[in-house]
């Protein structure tokens, strides 16, 4: 096993991965809550649409599951900051998910600042991973006194766990650096240029045949 000194995590897949767990667990409750239907997709894509972002469903012909756009860096960070959460759930379950949201939107940009006090960021992120872990409070059976809680312990992913309990310790051992200089956003941007580029080359090719 590599021992956590000689580890330090790519700032820039540590908020892919989060956001897109966060973004799987609002639909999953849609689903389980049997909402997943035209409209709210409908709904979800007009938001999309007026936060400029190209998202789309589409129903897979074999399994008949239900899948969607996996959406780039700039377009989850708009998701992750401006998706409107009140079109989805009512007002005070819109506001704890936004909460979360916010919360860990703020622990990413804390965690791309090398001046960021690492005892603080711990402080943050564990208060984070609480809320998170929001438990429901009063009887299910009675919905007027029944609120439910945010998520489960086995919906924690291996990068929630990194960024809350190592987070600090790479922000205090790479502090004359920062975190974010060992980030890989400049290779990925790159890739993702040369896929763009590639599969504009293969429509046009497609067309002049």
């Amino acid at each position: 096993m590599i021992p956590i000194g000689n580890i330090v995590f790519d700032e820039l897949h540590v908020f892919l991965r989060i956001t897109d767990r966060l973004w799987e667990l609002v639909l999953s409750e849609i689903k389980e809550r049997g909402l997943f239907n035209n409209l709210t997709r409908k709904i979800i894509l007009d938001e999309m649409k007026r936060l400029k972002i190209s998202f789309q469903f589409w129903e897979n012909k074999d399994s008949h599951n239900w899948e969607y756009t996996s959406l780039v860096g700039d377009d989850k960070k708009k998701v992750l900051e401006f998706f409107n959460l009140e079109l989805l759930f009512r007002p005070s379950r819109a506001h704890l998910i936004r909460k979360l949201w916010d919360g860990f939107n703020s622990l990413y940009c804390a965690l791309k600042n090398k001046k960021t006090n690492p005892l603080e960021f711990k402080k943050q992120a564990k208060e984070w991973l609480i809320l998170f872990l929001t438990p429901s409070s009063g009887n299910p059976n009675d919905l007027k006194n029944f609120t439910k809680g945010l998520y489960l312990p086995n919906q924690i992913t291996h990068y929630m766990h990194a960024l809350v309990f190592h987070g600090w310790e790479f922000l205090k051992k790479h502090k004359q650096w920062g975190v974010k200089a060992f980030s890989c956003s400049a290779v990925e941007k790159k890739i993702i240029n040369k896929f763009q580029l590639f599969f504009v080359k293969h429509l046009k090719m497609v067309e002049i045949y």
